[in-house]
């Protein structure tokens, strides 16, 4: 039997794989209406197809800024200000704010849901705890409420 004879035929053949018949290979495979008009055609389809689906629109209540301030007696002799501000944004997540004497301590982003008009804020990688709530209108001002009826936020800007 002679090697040099099938070891040649095997190079001829397309079993053999090089890189000009790897490329042919992989050409094959694109479908035929690619390869006559391009890429650029389906591209642009396919951006118009996506951009033309509509995101659902958020007209959620809990939207916007609330914020409460409240003054906390450190000693008899120093009070501080301190201000909780939430920031809820249409996709369901937040930016929590906690200040003292005007100073950022807390800085987190949060979670939020809703579900039968009670609202549930979740402070991703603290410990913590949720803030359970609904927003009630007092006044003429959106108030959040806990569960105790004790205010926790007022809405500052829609």
């Amino acid at each position: 039997m002679n090697n040099k004879g099938s070891l040649s035929n095997l190079k001829h053949s397309n079993s053999f794989v090089t890189k000009e018949n790897l490329h042919l290979n992989e050409m094959n495979k694109i479908p035929k209406s690619i390869k006559a008009y391009g890429i650029k055609p389906l591209l642009a389809s396919m951006l118009l197809f996506f951009s033309c689906s509509s995101i659902p629109e958020n007209n959620d209540p809990v939207l916007g800024i609330w914020t409460i301030e409240f003054d906390t007696a450190e000693s008899s002799k120093r009070a501080t200000s301190d201000k909780r501000e939430w920031i809820f944004n249409d996709i369901f997540r937040g930016r929590y704010h906690y200040y003292q004497n005007q100073e950022i301590v807390i800085e987190n982003d949060f979670g939020w849901s809703s579900q039968n008009d009670v609202y549930t804020i979740e402070y991703i990688g603290t410990d913590l705890p949720d803030d359970v709530f609904t927003i009630q209108e007092v006044d003429g001002v959106d108030k959040m409420m806990d569960s105790r009826g004790q205010v926790i936020g007022v809405r500052e800007y829609n």
